[in-house]
């Protein structure tokens, strides 16, 4: 990859034509540059992918913003009905309510992680700025995500949160890490297995496409 590219241009040509194979192979690079980053930042050896060293060192909001990417510890209402649950959230929200107490989000860790790179690539496409800073945002919206056969492949994965639910500090991601953020094992699903939350994302797909 070229030296002369923009962190913009070099995330997207990795992203371009993504398939399984390299799909499984940003998993293992997100991996090694989260150890890597920890261990220059804490001088630490053994570093492990832990949801605890994510949070450390990123700025935390009050209120997540439509088009960014969170992530933070997360306690559902009804989590006693709820067939499943990611207590460790990695969202882009498109609606904030009025009053600022809920907003509704794509959870990235309820997609497999192909599905999460290719919508990943639709929406960085839209992003405001090509500067990749902290307030880049994408342009995300329900409209969007029900508009097209790209976009639509995070409607498995809309979730409501609220935000006196939310059990720690809600950390902004920066667009320049949210390929590698998304890749990594931090998801903590309650009550099922990650192979049984992919398998209904992707059974969820398949109905949507023949309702078209």
């Amino acid at each position: 990859m070229s030296e002369d590219l923009t962190p913009f241009e070099k995330i997207e040509r990795l992203l371009r034509g993504i398939n399984q194979t390299r799909a499984k192979k940003l998993e293992r690079d997100a991996i090694q540059w989260f150890i890597d980053k920890i261990s220059q930042r804490s001088k630490k050896k053994n570093i492990s992918v832990s949801q605890e060293n994510f949070l450390k060192g990123k700025r935390g909001v009050s209120t997540p913003i439509v088009g960014q990417m969170f992530s933070f510890w997360y306690d559902p209402k009804h989590k006693k009905t709820l067939p499943y649950y990611d207590r460790f959230p990695m969202i882009m929200p498109f609606d904030i309510s009025n009053d600022g107490k809920s907003f509704k989000a794509v959870n990235f860790h309820y997609l497999p992680p192909l599905i999460r790179l290719r919508l990943l690539r639709a929406l960085f496409l839209t992003m405001n700025s090509k500067k990749l800073s902290r307030t880049a945002k994408a342009k995300i919206s329900y409209k969007l995500l029900v508009s097209s056969a790209k976009f639509s492949l995070g409607r498995p994965a809309i979730k409501m949160y609220l935000l006196s639910h939310v059990r720690s500090r809600i950390v902004r991601i920066p667009p320049s890490e949210w390929h590698y953020s998304i890749m990594l094992p931090l998801d903590v699903f309650t009550k099922a297995s990650k192979t049984r939350v992919f398998k209904d994302t992707v059974k969820a797909l398949r109905n949507l496409r023949k309702r078209k």
